[in-house]
């Protein structure tokens, strides 16, 4: 559950790299597409990208002087997480009488313990070996402070609009794996896998 928590501090093309490096696989790829692909062709190209960071920019540069100040990072940060814990609550409140009971609470976590457990056992035989076990590695949040201080490239204390379009702009390299202006599922993916490889 901590996993998607990066969701609520990340801004930007943070926000993508976090995703492809925290959530499940097929989390991954449904967010990601449905945050950006705005036309639905199952592709993100590059306008979409820019697009959803001057958004982004935006709801974050509160007085509108076209700077993100740490305050304002922080209080956008607050505010997703309590989007994010309210949809979590949601999620979990199964009959939807907006209250979640102690069994309904079990049964989430059963949920996605028993989805994490089926992800490790690689040979489905209903038990976890050594070498199994090995692959699993507790995910560490990263505090919202550590990505506020890698957009801000000359450490003011800021993150002006051309920091963020730099940010992007390397991202977008960086998950455009065949440089055709375009991201698709397939590259989503192979980016998650090298995070893996190189964990």
């Amino acid at each position: 559950m901590k996993r998607t928590l990066l969701l609520t501090i990340i801004f930007s093309s943070q926000l993508i790299t976090s995703m492809v490096q925290a959530l499940p696989m097929q989390k991954q790829h449904g967010h990601f597409f449905r945050m950006f692909d705005t036309d639905g062709n199952q592709q993100v190209d590059k306008d979409e990208f820019i697009n959803a960071r001057n958004q982004r920019f935006q709801s974050m540069d509160a007085d509108a002087n076209g700077i993100v100040s740490q305050k304002e990072f922080a209080a956008y940060a607050k505010t997703r997480h309590q989007h994010y814990k309210m949809s979590k609550h949601k999620a979990m409140d199964a009959n939807q009488d907006g209250s979640v009971s102690k069994q309904e609470y079990i049964d989430a976590k059963l949920k996605r313990a028993n989805k994490h457990f089926a992800k490790l056992d690689k040979n489905n035989d209903g038990l976890l070996s050594a070498e199994e076990s090995a692959h699993h590695k507790p995910f560490k949040r990263k505090k919202g402070n550590h990505f506020f201080k890698k957009m801000d490239a000359n450490d003011d204390g800021e993150i002006s609009l051309k920091e963020s379009q730099q940010v992007t702009d390397r991202w977008f390299s960086k998950l455009d794996l065949n440089k055709d202006q375009s991201i698709t599922r397939e590259e989503i993916k192979a980016m998650h896998r090298q995070f893996k490889e190189h964990k």
